[in-house]
């Protein structure tokens, strides 16, 4: 939704989107919501702080522009980035302005209208129902509970005790954040 889409720009990227118009999410887009995401995704990356951004290396460093948009990857897409996504990004750097700080919100703007950004998807080897791998099952959990994506330190707690869903889930229900979200769910629905 165009909450979550707010929540994650903010928490991940450090960007106030609050006065952005963006379109609800849906299965099929219609060809102007394409348009809007796109238009948003570009206004977000403009204004995207690299300094900010804790990135793993200098972006002017050989190198580093990759391994930063993997990390990147790694908060957007609620898991790390498969083989084939790493070589996209690998790719998407490599083919962008010679500009560090450009080729970042280049990258960033392709990041933020990915299916990996807009949709919660959860890839399994050939399709088959498997287990959700840590970082995936923390963020399920913070979405579903909180209605955002995990605060770093909050993450950092829950891949350590992935194992045990029920104590991270409980330990959410004392978020102030779930409250809130309980809150607006109840009151919209009644």
């Amino acid at each position: 939704t165009p909450r979550q889409y707010r929540a994650l720009v903010q928490t991940w990227l450090g960007v106030d989107a609050t006065d952005l118009a963006l379109p609800q999410v849906a299965a099929a887009p219609a060809e102007l919501d394409v348009v809007r995401w796109l238009e948003a995704a570009q206004a977000v990356a403009a204004r995207v702080d690299p300094v900010a951004l804790d990135l793993p290396c200098p972006l002017a460093e050989a190198g580093c522009g990759p391994r930063a948009l993997a990390q990147l990857a790694q908060t957007g897409f609620r898991r790390g980035p498969t083989a084939a996504e790493a070589a996209w990004l690998g790719e998407l750097w490599a083919a962008g302005p010679p500009d560090p700080v450009r080729n970042l919100r280049r990258a960033v703007a392709a990041l933020l209208v990915s299916p990996q950004v807009l949709y919660r998807l959860s890839p399994a080897p050939d399709g088959a129902p498997a287990p959700l791998p840590r970082a995936a099952l923390a963020a399920r959990l913070a979405w579903g509970y909180l209605g955002e994506p995990p605060d770093p330190a909050w993450a950092d707690q829950a891949l350590a005790r992935a194992d045990d869903a029920a104590a991270l889930a409980a330990a959410l229900l004392d978020d102030p954040r779930f409250a809130a979200r309980l809150d607006a769910f109840v009151t919209g629905w009644l």
